[in-house]
C-alpha cells in the first residue's frame, strides 16, 4: 500500500488524483446502492443489533461510512471553486448521495464526523483562504469550537446516553485502556504489524477478557492507539512528524490556491485525523486510507518543490517523478 501510495502520488497530479479518486468514490457509491436494492441480503445488516443498517459494498456500516464520508470530502473539494458546469452538478449529486448514505447507516461517530467534517471545510473555503483580517475571525472560531468541545467533554456520558450509546463509546474506552496498558509494556518498538491482533494472541484474549462480553475486537478502534501498537513510540514519533509537515503544506496549499484540488490535501488530512479517533484507518489491514496519506505527502511536498518560491528545473527531479504537464 505505501509503494502504491508513492507512485501514486507522484506520477499523477493532486488535480489528477482529485479526478480518480471521484470516480472510484462514485462507482463505490453507486454499486453500494445497487447491492442495496438488488442484493438486500449483501448490502443490508438483516439481523442482529444493528439490523437495518446499510452496510453496501464494504461488509460493515462503520467502514461503509468512512468511506462515505471520505467521498462526500472528495465531492466538495470538487465543488469548491470549481468553475465546470457539468463536474459542479456532478459534485453536488455526489455530495447529496454520499450524505444519504452516511445518515442510512447509522453510524453515530459516522454522522458526527460527517457534520464536523463539513463544517470545518466550509471555514475553510469561505474564510481562511480571504487574507490577514481573516485571522481574527479564525481565532474566534477556534475559542468557539474549544468552548464547545469543553463543554462536550464536561458532559459527554449523558450527552452519548442520549444518543442511544453507552458512556463507554461501545466498548472503546475500556479497549482503549487495556490496550495502553499493553503499549507500555512494550513502547518502543512495539508488537509488531497485526502481532498484537492476531487470532490466537494472547494479548488480544486479555483485551477480551478485560471487556467481559465474550468478544474478541478485532482492533482497538483508534488509529494512532494501533500505530504505535505496531510500530512502539519510534513508529509513531516518525509519523506523527509526517503528519504536521504534511498538514502544513497542506495549509499553504489551500492558502496560496484557487482551484478545487487545492483543498483536496487539507480535507483529506482533516478526516483522517477525525476519523482515527474512534476507527482504524491508518495501518490496520488494507483500505485506500493509508494509500491516499503516502499519495498526498509526496504531492504536497512536489507542490512545495514547485512552487513559484522555490522553482526547480525538471531536471532537478528524479525522471520517474518527473511530470510531464505539472498541474499543481
Amino acid at each position: 500500500m505505501s509503494a502504491f501510495g508513492i507512485y501514486f502520488g507522484s506520477r499523477f497530479t493532486i488535480k489528477q488524483q482529485l479526478r480518480l479518486i471521484v470516480v472510484v468514490l462514485g462507482i463505490g457509491a453507486l454499486l453500494s446502492l445497487f447491492a442495496v436494492i438488488a442484493m438486500p441480503g449483501v448490502g443490508i445488516k438483516l439481523g442482529g443489533v444493528h439490523a437495518g443498517s446499510w452496510k453496501g459494498i464494504y461488509g460493515h456500516k462503520n467502514t461503509f461510512s468512512a468511506y462515505m464520508t471520505l467521498t462526500l470530502v472528495a465531492f466538495f473539494c470538487l465543488l469548491s471553486k470549481n468553475k465546470n458546469p457539468q463536474e459542479s452538478l456532478l459534485a453536488r449529486a455526489g455530495l447529496l448521495l454520499s450524505i444519504a448514505m452516511i445518515i442510512l447507516s447509522t453510524s453515530k461517530s459516522g454522522l458526527i464526523i460527517f457534520i464536523v467534517a463539513l463544517v470545518s471545510l466550509s471555514l475553510y473555503k469561505k474564510f481562511i483562504w480571504k487574507g490577514k483580517p481573516t485571522l481574527l475571525l479564525l481565532d474566534l472560531t477556534v475559542l468557539t469550537l474549544g468552548s464547545i468541545v469543553t463543554v462536550i467533554a464536561s458532559n459527554w456520558a449523558p450527552l452519548i446516553t442520549s444518543l442511544g450509546r453507552d458512556p463507554t463509546l461501545s466498548g472503546r474506552t475500556l479497549i482503549w485502556g487495556g490496550v495502553i496498558q499493553k503499549i507500555m509494556e512494550q513502547p518502543i518498538l512495539g508488537y509488531g504489524q497485526m502481532g498484537f491482533w492476531a487470532p490466537d494472541a494472547t494479548e488480544r484474549v486479555e483485551i477480551g477478557l478485560r471487556l467481559g462480553r465474550g468478544y474478541l475486537p478485532p482492533h482497538s478502534h483508534n488509529g494512532f492507539l494501533d500505530m504505535t501498537l505496531f510500530v512502539g513510540f519510534v513508529g509513531l514519533s516518525l509519523f506523527l512528524v509526517s503528519l504536521v509537515k504534511t498538514y502544513w503544506h497542506a495549509l499553504k496549499t489551500a492558502y496560496k490556491g484557487s482551484k478545487p484540488e487545492d483543498f483536496w490535501p487539507l480535507g483529506l488530512l482533516s478526516l483522517l485525523l477525525l476519523y482515527n479517533m474512534t476507527e482504524s484507518l491508518l495501518t490496520f489491514l488494507l483500505n485506500i486510507f493509508w494509500v491516499l496519506y503516502c499519495a498526498t505527502v509526496i504531492s504536497t511536498n512536489l507542490y512545495q518543490r514547485r512552487s513559484p518560491e522555490k522553482q526547480l528545473s525538471k531536471h532537478s527531479l528524479p525522471r520517474s517523478l518527473t511530470l510531464s504537464k505539472p498541474n499543481y
